[in-house]
């Protein structure tokens, strides 16, 4: 009886060997190695996530039905990208290292850069008896600028425009915006565009620091991916040529804006998505946080403050002083429709923006064009920014309000000029941007309406300072992000401010007319390079 039965347990475990030999399994699943979360990973590209083990089996049994429908799907996580491993050669704490350290570089470079374009362009408005400059409103009245501003303008307009010619870049210097979506700068332009567009700014022009600040920060990237290429022997040099270069802009811009997280918004919403630049999404925004953190805090205890989160406006509310920052704005619910109604005003105002701007545009191009027969094109181009200069130097004298980008002067009386000053700046020959003109622009309207309505102060105020901008350039995130930040707003104001960026945006992309004149201008831009090679 004994030996039957071990005769018996000995078929029937050469039958269950058998059996698993013929399925191909190799034994029973307690007898297989786990797998972990890495090495599956990487059989995800090797056997097609392969989960059910008897996939390539012919056969169909009920017992292998009823397995494969048994097998859990793997979880999630295991498709996660586990960029920051800590095990040699360790490349992203190695890239993130190199990134602060050049984001020191460019706030150290921010802080002389602003300090130039902001605190020269007060020393020489506040000369000749007028120190209460942007401080008292009587020296925001009409003709109560001083008659030299002209010729300092004309003499910006003489000085920048020579560097253009003698550099070579008279054509078109392309936008900040334009140089995050190609993802590249190219550093000798950037340098150029750097001095042309610091000039201008010293010397008053209408216009804003970002496009001199993103130029030299995108140059520091650039140059440093070059760096890491030359000598070192790492894979991925493309990927890092421009994740540099973003992340260099990133931290330029953390020079001026009032907190990290805007720059980051800023660059992240402009740029490529993600996917078509083969980078994860949470790989990006640790590098961009890693560049306006390091940038924010070289700064910030340098000199306590961003220019803007000094000058944002904070002391020009009058309920600001006896009421704590969280009370700042009383949330009703029909203010979500009065950021609306703020849209659609910025909207418009976007479009008149838009076609004084062309208006300007045809002007100097007409006028070099005829110089240009006359005279020859370099001093066409001299002369035409001498006559901008001249512009821009006497709305000064004018209409102390349009000099200079406007920032200093939020908290004074405003008034409605600011915007042609800015667009003749930019197109007979200065360098720099149109952000934070537009931004001067937009809130001076909302003073006007608070004056004539009798609207909600503060809510005007920041949907003044958003509304034509988000109307322009698509980053509904940073505006809102920006305006709460610069203003200590809280939780509930940002619901008309995203009702204001929305409506503005929707109402100005939608008439066409901005895509209209794109397509006109660039027509024109064509038939004038063909003429030229004609």
């Amino acid at each position: 009886m004994e030996k039957k039965s071990i005769d018996h347990f000995a078929q029937s475990r050469s039958d269950k060997i058998l059996t698993t030999e013929h399925d191909g399994t190799g034994g029973s699943d307690n007898d297989r190695p786990i797998k972990s979360s890495t090495t599956l990973a990487h059989d995800e590209h090797d056997e097609g996530f392969n989960t059910n083990l008897h996939l390539n089996d012919t056969r169909t049994t009920p017992d292998s039905t009823d397995q494969k429908s048994s097998l859990p799907d793997p979880p999630p996580i295991v498709n996660v990208e586990s960029f920051a491993q800590l095990y040699p050669p360790s490349i992203f704490w190695v890239d993130g290292a190199i990134v602060v350290v050049f984001s020191w570089a460019i706030a150290l470079f921010g802080l002389l850069y602003m300090n130039l374009v902001m605190a020269f362009p007060q020393w020489w408005y506040k000369v000749d008896n007028n120190e209460e400059f942007a401080h008292n409103p009587h020296t925001m009245q009409f003709l109560t600028g001083r008659w030299w501003w002209i010729f300092v303008g004309a003499l910006t307009g003489l000085v920048v425009s020579s560097l253009r010619v003698y550099m070579n870049i008279t054509g078109p210097i392309p936008s900040f915006i334009n140089e995050i979506h190609k993802q590249h700068q190219d550093p000798v332009m950037g340098m150029k565009v750097m001095v042309c567009a610091c000039i201008s700014l010293m010397g008053g022009a209408g216009l804003g620091p970002e496009a001199g600040l993103g130029a030299f920060g995108g140059s520091v990237g650039h140059l440093t991916s070059a760096l890491v290429r030359r000598y070192t022997s790492w894979s991925g040099a493309d990927l890092r040529r421009r994740l540099y270069t973003l992340c260099g802009m990133t931290a330029a811009f953390g020079s001026f804006l009032p907190a990290p997280f805007v720059s980051v918004a800023l660059v992240s919403e402009i740029g490529k998505p993600c996917a078509e630049w083969d980078i994860t999404y949470m790989r990006m925004f640790t590098f961009f946080t890693l560049a306006a953190c390091s940038a924010y805090l070289v700064y910030s205890n340098t000199l306590d403050f961003t220019p803007l989160s000094q000058t944002s406006g904070l002391d020009v509310l009058p309920q600001y002083d006896r009421m704590p920052s969280n009370n700042l704005y009383d949330d009703q619910w029909y203010q979500i429709f009065v950021g609306m109604l703020f849209g659609l005003l910025g909207s418009a105002m976007a479009l008149l923006f838009l076609i004084v701007s062309m208006i300007v545009k045809v002007s100097v191009s007409a006028l070099r064009d005829f110089l240009s027969s006359k005279i020859g094109f370099n001093k066409a181009f001299v002369i035409t920014a001498v006559c901008g200069g001249l512009f821009y130097g006497t709305c000064g004298y004018l209409m102390p309000l349009t000099i200079g980008d406007g920032i200093e002067q939020l908290h004074i009386v405003v008034t409605h000029g600011d915007e042609i000053g800015s667009a003749v700046c930019m197109e007979t020959g200065f360098v720099g941007g149109l952000f934070l003109p537009i931004v001067a622009i937009g809130v001076y309207m909302a003073r006007v309406v608070v004056n004539t309505t009798g609207v909600d102060f503060t809510l005007a105020i920041f949907c003044g300072f958003a509304m034509l901008p988000a109307a322009l350039v698509p980053i509904p995130i940073t505006m809102v992000v920006f305006v709460a930040s610069t203003f200590a707003l809280g939780a509930g104001a940002t619901s008309p401010l995203l009702s204001c960026v929305i409506t503005s945006y929707v109402m100005m992309m939608g008439i066409g007319i901005p895509q209209f004149l794109a397509r006109k201008g660039y027509e024109r831009r064509i038939a004038s390079i063909s003429r030229g090679n004609g």
